[in-house]
């Protein structure tokens, strides 16, 4: 079995190019009623994560909570994914996901908002504090065998948060903790001038 970083990884790309019109930037509008929404991360799990790690043989441990929240800066479930790999291994699953640009609609298509500047989310997320439990669990009170945690993110640069991510591993210092790093980006299937970043931290017992 390929590393579950890269099993979600590829799952969320496939699911980009899937859903059309939308992607992954306003997976959340997909399949609604009018003026509907859903819960930010919930189609991401409904129709990538969940079916790609049952298909690996993962097991599901509880079921997963969703909802909406006054403040939408840091979108992510309420409580981490917990599912059981086919090795026995306990893991938990930390997904978190923000976007550095506006989509409008304009006449008949949807375009970047290029007077909209985002660029105080990326401190609000807190990115160091979600890496340091990959090694620090007792601190964090995770008692799993396995701790990951899963960033989705949509960015104008054409590289997509490569300065953040530059700064968070000379901060965090992951790879002297023996953390796998593994990412993936790419334009926005739609055309609408961003770029996507998936991005996955591991903790080493994933490869044991």
């Amino acid at each position: 079995m390929k590393p579950l970083a890269h099993e979600l990884i590829n799952a969320l790309a496939e699911l980009d190019a899937k859903i059309p019109g939308l992607g992954l930037y306003s997976s959340f509008e997909y399949q609604t009623p009018a003026g509907k929404t859903h819960p930010y991360w919930k189609m991401e799990w409904d129709l990538a994560l969940r079916p790609r790690l049952a298909a690996l043989g993962c097991t599901l441990m509880e079921q997963p909570v969703f909802g909406k929240t006054k403040y939408q800066t840091v979108q992510r479930p309420f409580v981490p994914l917990r599912f059981m790999t086919p090795t026995a291994k306990l893991c938990d699953l930390h997904m978190i996901r923000t976007s550095m640009v506006k989509v409008r609609r304009y006449g008949s298509g949807y375009h970047m908002d290029r007077s909209v500047n985002f660029g105080e989310r990326w401190t609000l997320l807190k990115m160091e504090k979600h890496i340091r439990q990959i090694w620090w669990p007792d601190r964090y009170q995770s008692s799993a065998d396995i701790r990951i945690v899963l960033f989705l993110g949509f960015d104008k640069a054409n590289r997509p948060f490569h300065t953040q991510m530059t700064e968070l591993e000379r901060t965090s210092r992951w790879s002297e903790h023996n953390v796998n790093f593994k990412s993936k980006g790419w334009p926005d299937t739609y055309g609408r001038d961003f770029n996507v970043l998936v991005a996955c931290w591991s903790s080493n017992e994933e490869n044991k």
